[in-house]
């Protein structure tokens, strides 16, 4: 056939779900994102919406008891990052291959030494770029300085309320030092417990994954909870031509959209093991829709009420009785939202 465009339902598998699959197993960085079935694409966009709480109040029996509004907030994201690749299989080179050298095989290994490596920079770079909070090893007196800063985050993510199914990233330097303190550390993975790449062993309810250094820039060890990285692979489009002049084979093309992000309410879960605390990387972040109420003048807010005014969004510090100065100029009782 002169073209096919190979996106419909009975061929996304045989083509399409080859990328998808070969690049969960081979990036390190699989563990950390959230679940493809959790985000609702729209093309190229999607959005993840956050709602408050009710505080809890003294009720009052036989009295009128007050109630608040929802207050919520949108973050919308793009997949800017576009990428292209283009790969011709010449019939002769199939053949002598034994049908090795074919379409299915081209898609797989580039999803696998190309596509993954390149995935596992951008989702690094973001949880990196939004970490919250950073331990310095070697701070802590006495031996055992890797080990001591793995407990330090340990303590941390305890009192998050993360105590069960974390991660551990390690560089490869941190995990000798790691080993030459704590002999113990389960080598290997020879149950197949375990599928994702990198992965090395258990470790006070850590799950222990051995990262080239390159993908973890700066750090050390990066020390979080599963699903904190949002990082779509969209397929946008894959074509296949088996008919070109001059040429004997076959032509696969792909177009992939990427990005990945890290949700604000995420940031808190993400810890790093490091001389000094990475940068952080904005880009990593959403853009705000702003779904709370325009400010009004002469209405009483409680504290903590999300409104917006001028384009911005502000939280207020207190309880505002008839609010009468605009939030830009009453930061006294508002607090601009960044």
């Amino acid at each position: 056939m002169p073209f096919e465009d190979i996106n419909t339902a009975t061929s996304r598998e045989k083509f399409l779900g080859i990328i998808e699959k070969v690049i969960e197993k081979k990036t390190y960085s699989a563990p950390l994102l959230l679940n493809n079935d959790s985000i609702e694409m729209n093309g190229r966009s999607f959005t993840a919406t956050k709602t408050n709480t009710a505080a809890l109040k003294d009720y009052k029996r036989n009295e009128a008891n007050e109630f608040d509004h929802s207050q919520t907030e949108e973050m919308t994201y793009t997949l800017e990052e576009e990428k292209y690749w283009g790969r011709f299989v010449d019939k002769l080179d199939e053949r002598d291959s034994n049908g090795q050298v074919n379409v299915d095989y081209v898609v797989a290994r580039q999803a696998a030494e190309v596509v993954a490596p390149y995935l596992d920079i951008l989702r690094f770079e973001a949880a990196i770029g939004n970490v919250s909070d950073n331990i310095v090893p070697g701070k802590t007196k006495g031996a055992n300085n890797a080990y001591n800063a793995i407990l330090d985050a340990s303590e941390k993510l305890d009192e998050l309320g993360v105590t069960k199914e974390r991660l551990l990233f390690v560089n490869p330097a941190f995990y000798k030092q790691i080993k030459s303190e704590i002999v113990a550390l389960p080598q290997g993975d020879t149950n197949q417990t375990v599928l994702y790449r990198g992965y090395v062993g258990q470790l006070d309810d850590f799950t222990v994954y051995k990262v080239p250094s390159k993908f973890l820039p700066g750090v050390q060890a990066l020390v979080t909870a599963p699903e904190v990285v949002v990082s779509p692979l969209q397929v946008d489009e894959t074509k296949y031509n088996n008919n070109i002049p001059g040429r004997f084979g076959e032509l696969v093309e792909q177009l992939l959209y990427t990005g990945a992000f890290v949700f604000e309410f995420d940031q808190k879960y993400i810890i790093s093991i490091a001389d000094e605390k990475p940068a952080a990387k904005k880009e990593a972040q959403g853009t705000i829709n702003l779904r709370a109420d325009h400010w009004a003048t002469g209405t009483t807010y409680e504290a903590g009420a999300l409104v917006q005014h001028g384009g911005k969004l502000y939280v207020a510090t207190k309880k505002v009785t008839e609010s009468a100065l605009a939030p830009s100029d009453d930061s006294s009782n508002w607090s601009e939202k960044e």
